[in-house]
């Protein structure tokens, strides 16, 4: 089994320790910051001196962009192989999102430190190169749709979308299971399943990225722009800079 922990830092510190789940659905959390802080460095070495796979996911904020190799360092001596993360974004609780430009700036020698010490490092912003990649036309599985269970039986293809607008306007809730079955929206599950790479636009087509980043994150583009077919240029300029500069340092590696 895999075991998946997301933590929370503030400043070059861990300070909060959100979840941590293995697959049996075990949970374990504490009450304050010092107490999840000791919990997480108990459970992550104990897991890792066991050689259990796990993977933390870490979400970039203004108070730890700055401090990303601190938190690497911190989690590495904690036995951590495999590491996320996620740039902030204006979504749920999170009310403000980040410097997206700043971010892979900081992250593109975090990811070159981490290659060289056998450490994965991936974000969910950028789809990755390295890590078993097979191009694709559609960005993530929404688009197939995923089939996400909401606790009100709504069927939701990204669970972040959940809020994003009313269950009957938002186009990620694409179904119901209901006591006589289950309902599809087949008009909204056409929808999902006819956004590829191929239906953006002229600057989609003509992008290295094309079929990397097949159109970029539905819900980001949904909730800047009220549809997933106009792409954002600050997103674009700052995935195609990382992969630009990546592939420049693998060259000069060779």
């Amino acid at each position: 089994s895999s075991i998946f922990a997301s933590v929370t830092t503030r400043g070059s510190k861990l300070s909060s320790f959100s979840t941590l789940k293995a697959f049996c659905g075990s949970s374990f959390e504490s009450t304050t910051s010092s107490e999840k802080t000791t919990s997480t460095s108990i459970l992550l070495r104990a897991f890792a001196d066991r050689q259990y796979p796990v993977q933390t996911i870490t979400v970039v904020t203004e108070l730890n962009l700055s401090h990303l190799n601190e938190v690497y360092e911190y989690l590495k001596q904690l036995g951590v192989k495999a590491m996320m993360f996620n740039p902030a974004h204006v979504l749920g609780r999170a009310e403000q999102s980040i410097d997206l430009m700043i971010f892979v700036q900081t992250f593109l020698p975090l990811r070159q430190r981490a290659e060289a010490e056998g450490i994965v490092v991936v974000s969910d912003f950028l789809a990755d190169i390295t890590e078993n990649y097979v191009p694709r036309n559609f960005q993530c599985d929404a688009c197939r749709p995923s089939t996400n269970i909401h606790y009100n039986g709504d069927l939701v293809a990204c669970t972040r979308a959940y809020g994003s607008a009313s269950p009957v306007d938002n186009p990620f809730i694409w179904g119901c299971v209901q006591e006589q079955g289950v309902y599809i929206d087949t008009v909204k599950k056409q929808a999902l399943e006819a956004r590829t790479v191929d239906a953006m636009p002229d600057p989609c087509q003509m992008c290295f990225l094309k079929y990397n980043c097949a159109g970029d994150c539905l819900i980001a583009l949904y909730c800047e722009k009220g549809t997933w077919f106009e792409p954002i240029s600050v997103r674009c300029e700052a995935k195609r800079w990382f992969y630009i500069q990546y592939f420049l340092w693998r060259m000069n590696e060779s």
